[in-house]
């Protein structure tokens, strides 16, 4: 964080109270807009340089929302439960505007109240929530696994859309019969924001018309090289979509805004739990394992 946010760094004295001595935040930094503190874009953070940053050359300034305590004062503190936690993160940091804050949080025991908060998530310009437990020992943060006690709730979802995925094209195939001269299928990718890469994850030649994959081939055709990398090793396993259609080409997307690996990993997961509680219901032998993913 140092080399990449030397702002917030500069910005720490700030916001640490001084009873605090040496913590762990699990936190995210925010693109805003500091003249009317409103938060920017995520592909905003993009536009900031990822080597060699230097406080008095930025030009696009964040915020550091905190959302957990895993550390404080030399006391690991991942066994607490979550509103112990935050009781301390609130204990011992204070919000600046522009700078710090704390996530916004609201307590619920009901899907009204959790449908409520995704509402007013998303017209704050937020992608969404994440629900989690708040005290029992279910609450405990887990540090590099997916818990089952935590669930990512999306705005896609609001919209019923939870299972389209915007994806890159990577490559693509020439066509057969009427679709010789043309690209008939391609080559999609997600993106992993953490390795700064793109993942292959099916191919796709369903849901075009012949307009289509004309207008697809004169926008691609001029990318086309002439072998490809010998640097790039296929991973053996991994997750694919089944039966993938096209839908629309998004134009209000970069390709950085692509649906993560994270996300689709977590899609397969649900889907995978899902199946898991159907068969036990079912039993032997009862309903079709045949799903969106391999």
């Amino acid at each position: 964080m140092s080399k990449k946010y030397p702002d917030l760094v500069e910005q720490l004295p700030k916001f640490v109270k001084e009873n605090t001595t040496s913590f762990v935040l699990d936190a995210e930094a925010v693109a805003i807009d500091r003249t009317t503190a409103k938060l920017m874009p995520f592909q905003e953070l993009s536009r900031r340089k990822r080597k060699d940053v230097k406080v008095e050359d930025i030009q696009v300034r964040v915020c550091l929302f905190a959302f957990d305590l895993l550390y404080l004062n030399g006391e690991p503190l991942l066994h607490k439960s979550l509103l112990g936690r935050r009781e301390l993160l609130r204990e011992h940091f204070q919000p600046v505007v522009g700078e710090f804050d704390f996530a916004k949080a609201s307590d619920g025991e009901t899907t009204e109240e959790i449908q409520m908060f995704l509402e007013e998530s998303v017209k704050d310009g937020c992608e969404g929530l994440m629900v989690k437990m708040l005290e029992t020992d279910a609450s405990f943060y887990e540090p590099s696994r997916r818990s089952v006690n935590w669930l990512k709730l999306k705005k896609d979802y609001l919209a019923g859309v939870g299972d389209s995925l915007d994806l890159v094209v990577v490559g693509a195939y020439y066509g057969k019969g009427k679709r010789t001269n043309v690209y008939g299928a391609f080559l999609l990718a997600c993106y992993d924001a953490d390795g700064e890469e793109y993942q292959t994850i099916c191919k796709i030649g369903t849901g075009f018309s012949e307009e289509a994959l004309q207008s697809h081939y004169d926008t691609l055709r001029p990318l086309e090289i002439s072998k490809p990398r010998g640097d790039i090793k296929a991973d053996e396993r991994g997750i694919s979509l089944r039966f993938p259609r096209f839908i629309r080409i998004r134009d209000d997307k970069s390709a950085d805004d692509a649906t993560s690996s994270e996300q689709i990993a977590e899609m397969y997961e649900r889907q995978a739990l899902a199946q898991t509680k159907g068969s036990k219901k079912k039993g032997k032998g009862g309903g079709d394992a045949d799903d969106g993913f391999w």
